[in-house]
């Protein structure tokens, strides 16, 4: 005895015997399949397979030329992929020199603040002035 689902009482029954039967309607399950199953054999007649784009453009080219463009292709796209790379990580410091034109230790970058870190160390900055000497400071020329 096995409980399924029956077809007809829409319900999960109790079903028994060879092949199984509910016990409540007598509706039978059927075989899953009506036919044989597809077993992978043989492909349908008039059935094209899709061809890839680049195998259909490197038909006419032999198999020596298809590697090479294919080596050359992947080469630059690599290529091009790491000076991406070592640009993306070069130091700004770096890059402001080479936009401006100037020696990279002309450069200074300062983090970006926010507006009441800045305050802080503007106030604490003003505290230094005025606690040092105004004798040794001299306005620029």
């Amino acid at each position: 005895m096995v409980h399924l689902s029956c077809g007809q009482c829409r319900k999960i029954q109790q079903f028994s015997g060879e092949p199984p039967r509910c016990e409540i309607c007598g509706w039978q399950v059927g075989p899953l399949f009506k036919e044989k199953p597809f077993d992978g054999g043989e492909v349908a007649p008039k059935f094209q397979r899709k061809q890839n784009p680049i195998n259909k453009l490197l038909a006419p080219v032999g198999p020596a030329v298809e590697k090479i463009i294919k080596f050359v292709v992947f080469g630059s796209l690599s290529l091009v992929g790491l000076l991406l790379l070592v640009y993306w990580l070069k130091p700004e410091k770096e890059k402001l020199a080479e936009q401006y034109g100037v020696s990279a230790d002309k450069v200074f970058v300062e983090p970006s603040l926010d507006p009441e870190t800045l305050n802080a160390q503007l106030s604490t900055l003003n505290v230094q002035v005025l606690k040092g000497s105004a004798a040794a400071w001299r306005p620029p020329s």
